[in-house]
């Protein structure tokens, strides 16, 4: 079994993993399981490593967790369904960090980009900000420890890597991580139904295009499904 419980009050229920080989999948599998088995009687909030199930009334945890471990054994192993995407990226703005990250792992702005454009990363969740994919996937030669000191703040698209990730920043925040691009597509939309079209388990690489390129998608987004990867 490599999965522990931690409950903290007569609700609330964390479930974490303590082999990450195969974490995404199973996550996903059991966060399935578990809404299958208790339906509308629980919330679940998933993060990288854990899932934290909020039971709607009291429950007893020893029949909990012995209920769980049984849907845990019992995990499928199928493929998990997921979506391949092309994510536009544009590289000619004056507040990109190449000059630290060049400092920091000796490549140019020229290897640093071919790296990332021929990297496949995978979606693991989306959290911090609405929208905000963590992605998995990141080169070993292009991580940097996250700023000591956070920027203020990191225009709202920007594509960033810190640690062994990178992410997409759906609106302006400030931030930790080092931009090295921007993408045009708008990542958050509460009007859509779902609001965040990438999902745990979904594939993305990028690609270059020219800041003509990037103001026109601005200004006249495209439909989400010319995003998706038919390769």
């Amino acid at each position: 079994m490599s999965i522990t419980f931690h409950h903290y009050d007569k609700h609330s229920l964390l479930i974490q993993w303590m082999d990450h080989s195969q974490i995404l999948a199973e996550k996903i599998s059991l966060i399935n399981s578990l809404k299958q088995r208790y339906k509308n009687t629980i919330s679940i909030n998933a993060g990288a490593g854990e899932i934290l199930i909020v039971f709607h009334k009291e429950v007893v945890f020893s029949r909990i967790e012995d209920e769980i471990k049984t849907l845990y054994a019992d995990l499928s192993k199928e493929l998990i369904s997921s979506t391949s995407w092309n994510l536009p990226m544009c590289t000619e703005f004056a507040d990109l960090e190449f000059e630290d990250l060049s400092s920091h792992t000796g490549l140019s702005k020229k290897d640093i980009l071919d790296i990332h454009y021929n990297t496949t990363y995978t979606v693991e969740f989306i959290g911090f900000l609405p929208g905000f994919p963590y992605l998995s996937g990141l080169d070993e030669r292009l991580q940097i420890p996250r700023k000591k000191t956070p920027s203020k703040s990191i225009k709202s698209g920007t594509v960033a890597i810190a640690n062994t990730t990178c992410g997409i920043y759906p609106q302006e925040s400030p931030a930790g991580w080092y931009g090295i691009g921007r993408c045009p597509i708008q990542l958050f939309d509460p009007l859509s139904n779902p609001p965040v079209f990438l999902k745990a388990g979904d594939q993305v690489q990028f690609y270059e295009i020219d800041l003509n390129r990037y103001n026109g998608l601005k200004k006249s987004p495209i439909d989400i499904n010319e995003l998706k990867s038919h390769g």
